[in-house]
């Protein structure tokens, strides 16, 4: 059985070269004749073909010569489990296991294994349209093994096809052990990453349609030459939805900054406390806090909540999107109203550093909107 489950293509994952191959005989019949169609009957295109997973692409070779190239994927765009950021020694605010050959020996998370590996086109699975949404929505809910082509496949983003990868020689990893792993495939899939498979996303056809007419062994060689990605907000998410793979955080903030509305300009203090669902790539947060000016605390004290999404920019640099609902509790003329802003967030872990900018009820007219610039450091647990 695979260790592959649902996973999400990022935005870049295409097809970087078209194969010079003859037109692929339409699937149709069994699903032996939807793999293969004619390839059997059709003249090969090359006398030995050869593939090789960098780490970055898959690149196919025609009688040594390179051919074709698209990116490809391995391992799951997660934030680490604490053992396993320990043992490789990573980074647990940015690295995760995609494509990351320190964690090959890491059974279900990490990528395939470097070593080698081969198939027999005879063996190729295709699945059409109908297939395909059995298994991926299989996948999305935790069916494990659903029924296609009248027997039990493991649920997942499969894409148009798959075939199995035979290991031969691997190397171990730092730690785990690559021996403990197996159940490899290249396959393809409408998301990004695997359990361990080499995902080509949308070119899995292109793939077959080189293969025609070729009745030998092909040999894939996995050798990581680059290094790993750093997942975006995109990746991330998509493995956090299938995969269930998140951090929950808390912690309080403070922040010191100023605003500026009716009044004039203001100096204030602000404390909260967040709670923090973080992923790969992303965070949802959600908290209250306390604005209190620094000389005239009769003008107002204003209590709030709120929310925000973080999308990463930039290694440990985010993005925020932050809203929420606001009052004055004190005051000649007290308001309340909803808040918007945005600004950065700066993960170095257990601390944050923030730069906020919002616009308290930025709906209502100029002279009672308060816009507010704050820089916070926070905390969490």
């Amino acid at each position: 059985m695979s260790d592959d489950r649902f996973t999400l293509m990022s935005p870049g994952q295409t097809r970087k070269a078209s194969p010079p191959v003859p037109a692929r005989t339409p699937p149709s019949g069994t699903s032996r004749d939807r793999a293969l169609g004619n390839s059997f009957l059709a003249k090969p295109a090359y006398t030995t073909i050869s593939m090789e997973f960098d780490g970055t692409d898959l690149i196919v070779y025609g009688d040594g010569t390179e051919v074709f190239r698209t990116s490809a994927q391995s391992g799951r765009p997660v934030v680490l489990r604490e053992q396993d950021a320990k043992a490789a020694g990573a980074n647990p605010v940015t690295d995760t296991y995609l494509n990351d050959k320190r964690f090959v020996g890491v059974k279900d998370y990490g990528p395939i294994p470097e070593g080698t590996y081969t198939f027999r086109p005879a063996g190729i699975e295709r699945f059409d349209f109908g297939e395909r949404m059995k298994l991926q929505l299989g996948g999305v809910f935790g069916a494990g093994d659903v029924t296609v082509q009248g027997r039990r496949i493991h649920a997942g983003d499969w894409g148009t096809g798959r075939i199995a990868l035979t290991p031969g020689a691997l190397r171990q990893g730092p730690f785990g052990d690559v021996t403990q792993r197996g159940g490899f495939f290249l396959h393809g899939g409408l998301l990004s990453g695997s359990s361990g498979c080499i995902d080509v996303g949308g070119d899995f056809d292109a793939i077959v349609d080189l293969l025609q007419g070729y009745t030998k062994p092909v040999t894939v060689t996995v050798r990581y030459r680059n290094e790993p990605p750093v997942v975006n907000f995109f990746q991330g998410t998509s493995g956090a939805l299938a995969y269930g793979r998140a951090r929950f955080q808390h912690g309080p903030s403070f922040g010191l900054g100023g605003e500026v509305g009716a009044g004039g300009p203001r100096a204030l203090a602000s404390g909260g406390y967040d709670l923090v669902l973080q992923w790969a790539g992303g965070a949802l947060r959600a908290g209250v806090r306390l604005d209190v000016p620094f000389t005239d605390q009769a003008a107002f004290v204003r209590a709030g909540v709120g929310g925000g999404l973080d999308f990463r920019l930039f290694r440990p640099l985010y993005g925020r999107l932050v809203g929420g609902y606001g009052w004055d509790l004190t005051g000649p003329d007290p308001r309340h109203g909803p808040e918007l802003g945005g600004g950065l967030r700066l993960d170095l872990g257990p601390t944050q550093w923030e730069a906020l900018y919002q616009v308290l009820r930025p709906a209502a007219d100029q002279d009672q909107q308060v816009h507010q610039a704050l820089l916070k450091l926070g905390f969490r647990f």
